[in-house]
């Protein structure tokens, strides 16, 4: 699954293998290998998601 994000005022694209159940108001703790997007040949930075914590609904998504 992948999805994008706001930090610091940009955009994030997320990747994470597996199902996270996020909505657009969430709050996000999001663990994994961060790139800059401009050495992968995109606008945004990625990260490699291995830990999804919703803080608003307290659900935490992890790698196994």
């Amino acid at each position: 699954m992948f999805f994008s994000i706001e930090h610091e005022g940009k955009t994030v694209v997320v990747f994470y293998h597996g199902l996270c159940l996020i909505s657009a108001e969430d709050r996000l703790l999001i663990r994994g290998k961060w790139y800059r997007g401009k050495k992968l040949g995109v606008q945004a930075d990625v990260v490699v998601a291995e830990r999804v914590e919703n803080l608003s609904s307290g659900i935490v998504f992890e790698k196994a």
